[in-house]
C-alpha cells in the first residue's frame, strides 16, 4: 500500500487551490474596473462633476460678446506676411514713395540678426525686393540712388538689383560653358550699370535677350 500511495503521489500533479483561483479572477475583474474609469474620466462617484459643453444660447452670447468687443476696440491688428512687404517696398520704389520703401527696409533691418550663413531676415528679404521685373523699377532705384546719394539703404538696393540682373544674363554655368558676350554683360552690369541711369539697361547691349516676367511684379 504504502508502495502504491507513493506511486500515485508521482503520477498526478497537485491541484491548485481554489482561493488562487478566486484570487486571480478578482484582480482581472478589478483591473478591468480601474481601466473602464481612468478612459471614462472623472464623474459624480468620484467628487470631481465633468465641465458640461456650453448651450446653443450660451454659444450665442459669446458671440455676441465678441462682436461689441470688436466694435468698441476695432479688430486686432494683422502684420503682414513677408511677401506682401517685399510687394510693398517694390511697388513704393516704382511709385517714387522712397520713404516708405527705406523705412520697411530698416524696420526689417532691425530685426536681423547674424546667423550661421545669413543676416537674417535682411539678406533674403533684400533679395526678394532686388528681383529684376521691368524698366519702371529699374527707374525708380536710380532715381531713389539720385534723390538721396548720401542714403546708403538706396546704394545697396540698386547694387543688390544689378547684381542679380548681371547672374540672370551670365547664368550659374561654369565660365567655360558661358558664352562671352554674357561674360561681359555680367561685367558691365555688375561694375557699369550701376553708375548709369538708363531706362532699362538690357536695351543697350545688342544680342542680349531680356529676362522674362517676374512674379515679383
Amino acid at each position: 500500500m504504502a508502495k502504491d500511495k507513493k506511486i500515485n503521489d508521482v503520477a498526478m500533479p497537485r491541484r491548485i487551490p481554489w482561493y488562487a483561483v478566486v484570487l486571480v479572477v478578482a484582480v482581472g475583474v478589478l483591473g478591468t474596473y480601474f481601466a473602464y474609469r481612468i478612459s471614462a474620466g472623472p464623474t459624480r462617484a468620484s467628487g470631481v462633476a465633468p465641465v458640461p459643453a456650453a448651450s446653443v444660447s450660451q454659444k450665442r452670447t459669446l458671440a455676441a460678446i465678441d462682436k461689441a468687443v470688436a466694435r468698441l476696440v476695432g479688430q486686432p491688428p494683422v502684420a503682414p506676411t513677408p511677401f506682401a512687404r517685399v510687394l510693398a517696398v517694390r511697388q513704393a520704389i516704382r511709385d517714387g514713395d522712397f520713404h516708405k520703401g527705406d523705412r520697411v527696409l530698416h524696420a526689417i533691418l532691425h530685426q536681423s540678426r547674424v546667423g550661421p550663413w545669413a543676416f537674417a531676415p535682411f539678406t533674403r528679404f533684400l533679395s526678394a525686393v532686388t528681383r529684376p521685373a521691368g524698366a519702371r523699377f529699374a527707374r525708380g532705384l536710380n532715381a531713389w540712388v539720385q534723390a538721396d546719394q548720401k542714403s546708403a539703404m538706396a546704394h545697396l538696393v540698386r547694387a543688390s538689383y544689378y547684381l542679380h540682373l548681371g547672374w540672370w544674363i551670365r547664368g550659374h554655368d561654369a565660365a567655360a560653358y558661358v558664352l562671352p558676350r554674357n561674360t561681359a554683360a555680367f561685367v558691365y552690369a555688375v561694375d557699369i550699370w550701376p553708375a548709369r541711369t538708363y531706362a532699362h539697361p538690357l536695351r543697350k547691349i545688342p544680342g542680349i535677350q531680356r529676362p522674362g516676367r517676374s512674379d515679383f511684379r
